[in-house]
């Protein structure tokens, strides 16, 4: 099984800030020894997931 770790919701809002308002938000968590990093995303009424796939070094928007 993939190890995978799961961003909060409110990633990207504060992403979108800037880095220093997220770059707390792992510590203490080595994000590339993870396979898959899940990313959602919330555009306002619309929801879609950014899916890092690390062992293809690919990233991908899923939106319906």
């Amino acid at each position: 099984m993939p190890k995978v770790y799961t961003f909060n919701t409110f990633f990207i809002v504060c992403y979108q800030l800037g880095y220093a308002d997220v770059r707390r938000w792992t510590r203490g968590v080595d994000i590339f020894a993870h396979d898959i990093l899940l990313v959602p995303v919330h555009n306002t009424d619309h929801w879609a997931m950014a899916v890092v796939d690390m062992r293809d070094k690919k990233i991908k928007y899923m939106d319906s």
